[in-house]
């Protein structure tokens, strides 16, 4: 399962509106004879991806496959991964999480039907969810998929006072950020971002060379949609991958972006309809990367889903940064966003934490 999952892994940030899936295929003597992924919505899901790599289909007598998500049932623009199975000699597939999409879920029913037997694995659950978060959020939530990161000192600070930020973090860690954003369908900035760095949000990442992802601004007057035509977000992508979230009283329109308007919520643009409003233009996923405000708003309104945090050994101060937590605010220790599982990496002298929110959630309720 291990290796499904590594497999699955090459695919994240190319699947939407499918989830990333790997599949790993082992003979009755115990050796790995095929394997793949689901690369890209319309493709060769990864049981059969993994069935093309297989070279004597004699192998396939008394097999066992592992997938990282259960066998769809149904047949869609591909045909039914259950029903295929079900017609070969294997005898058992192994499979990490349930499929949420009830319109494919079912495979493990048609497999057991057909005398084969198929069972959930558990001591995976947690890191086969993961690879399929942002599907499960889309199905579950029926929006767009958060994703927090946070590039920040040993204090928890993101920018100097005057907006100066380059460069808190390492190298490493920036390469990494360019995975993440290729990894995602959109990059979020609020306005001061926007304004203060002119960025391009735009993965540079190698893995990511023909994907053009979309860039999301949240603005609530909409000031910021008469400066994209001399900003850098237009030099790497068509208007019609530019989005700004402002307040539904906004009245302008703009040929540079396409305009989405939310309702507020306790002062606050309602997040939870823009997420909604953004799954519904196509954009299953969103790396939100500032500032703290815009990071504090997300966390307010209990949409994270997964927080990334690369973390500088470098000392600011409070009086002189600012905090990528400026606008949130506990009144008691009890009420302290509690992080599940967070996994820590080092890059160079950083170190990364990241913590699945929503995959927590969603086993606590599975």
């Amino acid at each position: 399962m291990r290796r499904a999952l590594e497999e699955g892994r090459k695919g994240l940030g190319l699947t939407a509106p499918n989830p990333a899936v790997g599949c790993v295929i082992v003979n009755s003597r115990g050796h790995v004879i095929g394997k793949g992924y689901h690369a890209k919505a319309g493709g060769d899901h990864a049981e059969i991806a993994a069935l093309k790599t297989v070279t004597d289909s004699a192998d396939l007598k008394g097999s066992t496959v592992y997938v990282t998500l259960e066998p769809c049932a149904a047949e869609g623009k591909t045909p039914s991964c259950a029903h295929t199975l079900a017609a070969l000699p294997i005898q058992r597939v192994v499979f990490g999480c349930q499929d949420p999409n009830p319109a494919m879920a079912g495979g493990q029913k048609v497999l057991v039907d057909a005398g084969i037997q198929c069972d959930q694995w558990g001591p995976l659950k947690r890191e086969c969810l993961e690879l399929a978060e942002v599907f499960i959020c889309n199905q579950s939530a029926k929006r767009s998929f958060v994703h927090v990161k946070v590039g920040a000192s040993l204090d928890g600070q993101i920018a100097l006072k005057s907006g100066e930020s380059q460069w808190i973090t390492s190298e490493s860690s920036r390469e990494q950020v360019q995975v993440l954003r290729g990894q995602s369908d959109a990059v979020l900035v609020g306005r001061g971002t926007f304004e203060q760095d002119n960025p391009r949000l735009n993965s540079r990442s190698d893995q990511f060379i023909n994907k053009t992802n979309i860039a999301v601004i949240i603005d609530p007057k909409g000031g910021v949609i008469s400066q994209l035509s001399e900003s850098r977000l237009l030099e790497v992508r068509p208007s019609e991958k530019v989005f700004v979230i402002v307040h539904e009283g906004f009245l302008g329109e703009s040929e540079n972006c396409k305009i989405l308007r939310c309702p507020e919520v306790q002062g606050q643009l309602d997040l939870k309809v823009a997420m909604q409003a953004l799954l519904a233009e196509g954009v299953h996923s969103v790396l939100v990367e500032g500032g703290g405000t815009t990071i504090s708003q997300f966390f307010n309104q209990g949409l994270v889903d997964r927080l990334t945090v690369f973390m500088a050994p470098k000392i600011i101060g409070a009086a002189g940064g600012q905090s990528w937590t400026k606008g949130l605010s506990i009144d008691g220790l009890e009420n302290a966003i509690c992080l599940p599982e967070m996994k820590m990496t080092q890059l160079g002298s950083n170190f990364c934490l990241s913590s699945g929110m929503f995959t927590d959630t969603w086993l606590k309720g599975d």
